[in-house]
């Protein structure tokens, strides 16, 4: 339990509060609660809303001399009767809170990012996740810029070509599911 004593020397709250205005539990939540980092766009998990990744995406562009390569992970499951994806059994549980919160209902009337409703922006196809992030964003960067894509499953097929993203589904070749921190740990060999 946090009591009144000083938490400063257990999370670094500085670049967002200003250095010294922490201290007690309450001093550092009230200071934060008036910072940049409640308003959302000061912190990963912004960084990992549709809304961070374009904004991010924007910004950054493939190299032409880098081969890029995603493995693709899940661990979810769609419900039978409804959209929604549930954690599985095996996954994680310091990940089960994120997965299901990824499959939250979602305000329609408000797009997220540009071109949301059309081709791979729909929600149904966001609901798949590994806990941590979901499988449609694992694939290459589509939001924000184009980039170009070598292919799915392509490994060991063609020559892969530098500056191009080609992805697999770790599952497709593994008959497994994984989880966001299975990847992590090198738990697919």
């Amino acid at each position: 339990m946090v009591g009144e004593g000083s938490i400063d020397n257990v999370f670094d709250f500085d670049q967002w509060i200003g250095i010294g205005k922490g201290g007690s539990f309450q001093n550092v939540v009230a200071a934060l609660d008036k910072s940049n980092f409640s308003k959302g766009k000061e912190s990963l998990a912004f960084d990992l809303t549709l809304q961070g990744g374009y904004e991010a995406n924007q910004a950054f562009q493939a190299d032409r001399q880098i081969y890029y390569l995603s493995l693709i992970t899940e661990q979810t499951t769609k419900g039978w009767f409804t959209s929604f994806h549930y954690p599985d059994d095996l996954m994680n549980p310091s990940l089960v809170a994120t997965a299901a919160y990824q499959d939250v209902v979602v305000d329609f009337d408000h797009p997220f990012i540009p071109s949301w409703s059309s081709e791979d922006f729909v929600i149904e196809k966001w609901r798949e996740n590994d806990g941590a992030v979901s499988s449609i964003s694992q694939r290459y960067h589509f939001t924000g810029r184009e980039h170009s894509v070598g292919g799915e499953g392509n490994f060991g097929k063609n020559p892969l070509k530098k500056g191009m993203w080609y992805y697999r589904k770790v599952k497709d070749r593994t008959c497994r599911s994984f989880d966001h921190l299975d990847i992590g740990f090198g738990c697919f060999y």
